[in-house]
């Protein structure tokens, strides 16, 4: 075989690559674009939460995050980004602490939660790596904390 077939056969089967190559590529590519094109509405504010168990019971505080996801709408979205077991005496009533400015995010979660307003505090955090904005500190009052949520509105 000469040098030219040899490239004209090299040339066939690096197109046949590429081709196969975009084939197999493209349905990926259109799915990503078509979820990151859709336009979706932030809600007004939003929570970055540390959740702090200061009660008898193990394991709440991860409970309790996974229910507050079906409390998003769009005006307040919670996302859990810290739970921890606090290492002070138990809690008798749950309360929250504001970590930044956002008084009314943080009266929204309260209203949410069925936490009175008068158990807010404002108290920023020194190394806040997580970025929370709102701690929650669960007391023996859990039981009494998230009614059920709002129907969804058609």
């Amino acid at each position: 075989m000469n040098k030219a077939k040899a490239f004209r056969l090299l040339e066939v089967l690096l197109a046949a690559a590429l081709v196969g190559l975009v084939g197999y590529l493209a349905p990926t590519v259109i799915k990503v674009t078509q979820g990151v094109s859709k336009t979706v509405e932030p809600a007004r504010h939003q929570v970055r939460l540390q959740i702090v168990n200061a009660t008898s019971e193990d394991g709440l505080a991860g409970r309790l995050a996974g229910k507050l996801k079906q409390y998003n709408d769009g005006e307040l979205e919670i996302l859990t980004v810290d739970i921890e077991r606090s290492n002070i005496n138990l809690v008798p009533e749950s309360f929250l602490l504001s970590r930044d400015n956002d008084e009314e995010a943080v009266r929204l979660l309260a209203e949410r939660l069925g936490i009175a307003t008068e158990r807010i505090s404002y108290k920023p955090l020194q190394m806040n790596q997580h970025h929370v904005s709102v701690t929650l500190v669960l007391g023996e009052d859990h039981a009494d904390l998230l009614p059920a949520p709002k129907p969804e509105e058609n």
